[in-house]
């Protein structure tokens, strides 16, 4: 059996370590600087050990590590700390490094409250919301903490919460409390807890604390990813803190948060503020902190300010300062508004350090420009709109009307954003008062001196009926309502839309009506008018105001003259029931029918006033010679035609080859039954005519049969020729149809 073993022989214990980071005595070392060293050939551990007296009798940390660096909790600022690392490995413990000193800088601390919240967290899918924070804190970070981290929200076991630094360093806080202990999570609500390094209770408790409390989860505990991992960071700029939400059908907001972060005091002439931007009424005091760079070489720095608005003074809560310290600085009593650029100077009696700060002091609004109606206007309509300039520093307008100057009398008294306001409904012939007071952020100014304005008087005129029809010989009233604001004399006249005269009486004297009266006009002539639908206007002037007001008449006219067209002039007929036809005229309603025995009309055998075109005849008995016109009837009048002749002669030709023929129903509405009075003794040919002579229909009365049927359903209205034909005889017959 053969084996490989492998040695490793060392000539000793280690030679001394070379330490690197950070390097010897630097001032201003951020709290949890990392420690770095050479490797040495042979050392298997290090031996690290830091102190804060340069004989370790105070020892801070004494670890061990295989690594040639690492990284200490928080030191305290403005200490001086010494170090030194020790090699060994089975051959013994080798030379101990040279020992190195640094110390800290000193600290600034901050805290910002997002001012974007509450941030609303959807219940419907999946859901990512941010919140932000701006910092202006200046040096390096040197410890992080969020505090009050409020999140009102059913089933927490969906959320995860990140903090994401300026420089893109994501710290994860917590990632769904609950899980992978439950698929789902803590199924309780509501999340108000701090989040700290040094918290007493550690991340996974945090993800095991879910309870049935409100909140749910609540109390001090370590994030998952540690704030230290941000040490040495850039502060300044944008933190962003983001809610993601795993699940649907849950809800809540984000509510609140606080952002606190511990800056190392940068070694510089400098002085720092937070802020540097301050925007505030100029009654009011603007404070800020200001810190003292640490790079002043003299023990103590005095403090003062330049370029202050006119009237404004300064405060420091102390003055001098030493570096590194802080004071807060209180600027007040400004008299005028601006924009301002002031310096903080820090003077150490060597060196010099000048802070911008921007200060925007805001005033009362500036009195509102009211624009129209123009101060003492007349003849405004009674709705209208006032209108005024918008005024610096104005945020809202209070804008009273009144009708009487010393505003006892208020109509309006309305606040709002918009630099207008539309009134309605107002009194004719009155004068208003109207002011408007402008309100700002910082306090308010009077109201402007009141401007005026008259509404026109009362002089609408109004027609009744407002559309009427009328018969050219008819005659119209119409009432007319005239307002009471004209003055007098006031006068009347009428005009027509075509430019046509008509005949207008007035119930008074057209050239002098009484303002506020109801007078009365009666129109006729419509025969002068050649549209049938135009426009009457009167018209009424008192030599300061015009006004107008219209009716729309609508012309009818008598009926056309009707167009007789059966039976012809000196039509003969053997049978009683005669139909009468006629064309339809324009603009009839109803038509008279007459029959008589004479020309002259004297004696009416028969009348009949019917709405269609066809009449058929029921008491015609008598064999002779008739006479029939038509009247063609409307509410404006009629119109008659001439008179047709026709002659009854009942004995002509009552048979066919010796037999009576019975025709009926005729008029009919479809079927026609001809009935003989014998048997026929040869085929009989039944045809039916078109009034111009086209057969239309051909059916056949066999040998021996006495009767046939006709369908005549699919035939439209009118006069139809029915001819019964054989060898020996001919028989032509009339047939009406009418649905």
């Amino acid at each position: 059996v053969t084996s490989d073993i492998f040695l490793t022989i060392y000539a000793g214990a280690p030679a001394a370590v070379t330490l690197t980071t950070p390097a010897n005595n630097p001032q201003g070392e951020v709290l949890s600087p990392p420690f770095s060293w050479e490797a040495i050939t042979g050392a298997t551990n290090y031996n690290f050990v830091l102190a804060s007296d340069p004989d370790f009798m105070n020892v801070i940390y004494d670890l061990e590590t295989q690594n040639t660096d690492i990284q200490t909790g928080l030191l305290e600022s403005e200490t001086t700390y010494y170090w030194m690392v020790t090699g060994s490995n089975i051959c013994g413990i080798g030379s101990s490094s040279e020992v190195f000193s640094f110390t800290t800088s000193a600290i600034s601390c901050g805290q910002v409250t997002a001012a974007d919240l509450p941030v609303d967290i959807s219940d419907s899918g999946e859901v990512t919301i941010t919140s932000q924070v701006n910092v202006n804190l200046q040096g390096l970070i040197s410890d992080v903490r969020i505090d009050n981290l409020d999140i009102p929200h059913t089933w927490v076991g969906d959320l995860t919460v990140t903090l994401t630094s300026p420089e893109g360093t994501i710290i994860t806080i917590f990632d769904r409390p609950g899980v992978p202990g439950s698929f789902y999570g803590c199924d309780g609500d509501n999340i108000l807890a701090n989040f700290y390094d040094t918290a007493p209770n550690s991340s996974d408790d945090f993800e095991n604390a879910c309870d049935g409390g409100t909140p749910s989860i609540g109390g001090d505990y370590q994030p998952i990813d540690a704030f230290s991992t941000l040490i040495g960071e850039s502060a300044v700029g944008p933190w962003t803190l983001t809610v993601s939400d795993a699940f649907n059908q849950d809800g809540g907001e984000l509510s609140n948060w606080d952002l606190t972060i511990c800056t190392a005091v940068p070694e510089e002439v400098a002085l720092f503020s937070s802020e540097d931007t301050f925007s505030d009424c100029m009654d009011q005091s603007v404070t800020f902190d200001i810190l003292a760079g640490t790079g002043f070489t003299g023990e103590t720095i005095d403090l003062s300010a330049e370029n202050l608005p006119e009237g404004a003074s300064v405060e420091f809560s102390m003055n001098p300062i030493a570096p590194g310290e802080s004071a807060t600085v209180t600027i007040s009593g400004a008299t005028v508004a601006g924009t301002f650029a002031i310096a903080i100077i820090g003077n150490d009696g060597t060196n010099m350090a000048s802070l911008p700060i921007f200060l925007d002091l805001v005033g009362p609004p500036s009195p509102a420009n009211l624009m129209a109606p123009a101060n003492g206007a007349t003849d405004t309509p009674t709705g209208l709109t006032l209108n005024w300039e918008d005024a610096l520093d104005a945020n809202s307008y209070t804008v009273t009307v009144a009708s009487d100057p010393d505003f006892n009398n208020i109509i309006v008294s309305n606040t709002q954003v918009n630099a207008s306001y539309p009134l309605s409904g107002l009194d004719y012939g009155t004068t208003y008062y109207w002011t408007v007071q402008t309100i700002g952020m910082c306090g308010s100014t009077e109201a402007t001196e009141a401007f005026s304005f008259t509404t026109v008087p009362d002089v609408n005129v109004a027609v009744n009926p407002v559309q009427e029809s009328a018969c050219l010989t008819d005659e119209l009233e119409f009432d007319i309502e005239v307002g009471p604001g004209f003055s007098t004399p006031l006068a009347v006249n009428y005009s027509t839309s075509t430019g046509e005269m008509l005949t207008v009486n007035y119930s008074v004297d057209p050239a002098n009506v009484t303002p506020g009266s109801t007078i009365t006009a009666t129109v006729s002539g419509f025969a002068s008018i050649s549209t049938d639908l135009f426009e009457l206007t009167f018209t009424f002037d008192d030599g300061t105001y015009t006004s107008e007001t219209s009716a729309q008449i609508a012309l009818e006219y008598a009926p056309g003259l009707p167009l007789q067209t059966f039976p012809a002039n000196n039509a003969s007929f053997m049978d009683p029931n005669i139909t009468l036809l006629w064309d339809g005229t324009e603009n009839a309603e109803e038509y008279l029918i007459e029959v008589s025995d004479s020309d002259l009309f004297e004696n009416i055998v028969e009348s009949a006033t019917v709405s269609g075109t066809l009449y058929s005849l029921t008491n015609i008995t008598e064999p002779g010679i008739y006479y029939w016109r038509v009247t063609a009837l409307n509410g404006c009048g009629s119109s008659i035609t001439s008179a047709l002749t026709f002659a009854y002669t009942p004995n002509s030709t009552q048979d066919f080859d010796g037999r009576t023929v019975s025709i009926a129903p005729n008029p009919t509405s479809g079927e026609l039954n001809i009935q003989l009075s014998e048997a026929v003794d040869y085929r009989v040919t039944v045809e039916i005519f078109s009034i111009d002579g086209k057969v239309i229909q051909s059916q056949f009365l066999d040998k021996g049969q006495n009767n046939i049927q006709l369908d005549l359903n699919d035939y439209a209205s009118g006069v139809y020729l029915l001819k019964l034909t054989d060898g020996n005889a001919r028989l032509t017959r009339r047939v009406i149809v009418q649905e």
